[in-house]
């Protein structure tokens, strides 16, 4: 692996709040296609939806973590791949890529309460503003 690539992330936006995820992890970003709705799934559950010719099974970050459910024009599917699962997740928008050494993220993040943060692998104070860095194996793949 190239340790230059390692260190960047791709940075989001969640209503107000921006969140990172390693750059690795990504394997595209598209516009808000149509999804093919599946019956008992859970309400973050956006959809199916095909991307040339591969089924994917796509979330609603907003909606999982508990953010406005409302598209905005900027609206896009981040097609991540996380341990051989590949998925989608709709955020607000991209912000943009970034690097951060592992000397530069928090990874310690108390939260007095019984809120299950196990999902944000740490916080970064980019110039923009403070990037809760996800760790999508707990937040999105569990």
């Amino acid at each position: 692996m190239n340790k230059a690539s390692d260190d960047r992330y791709l940075c989001f936006m969640l209503g107000q709040e921006r969140f990172g995820i390693p750059l690795l992890q990504v394997k595209e970003v598209i516009g808000v296609p149509e999804f093919t709705r599946m019956p008992f799934a859970p309400s973050y559950f956006k959809g199916l939806l095909n991307l040339r010719g591969q089924v994917i099974a796509t979330i609603d970050l907003r909606q999982k973590f508990q953010f406005s459910n409302k598209l905005s024009p900027e609206s896009a599917v981040i097609v991540c791949e996380v341990d051989d699962v590949i998925m989608g997740a709709l955020v607000d928008s991209v912000d943009c890529v970034f690097r951060a050494s592992e000397d530069q993220i928090q990874t310690r993040v108390d939260v007095e309460s019984n809120m299950k943060v196990d999902y944000v692998a740490g916080l970064h104070n980019h110039k923009s503003g403070l990037v809760m860095m996800l760790d999508l194996r707990k937040g999105v793949v569990e």
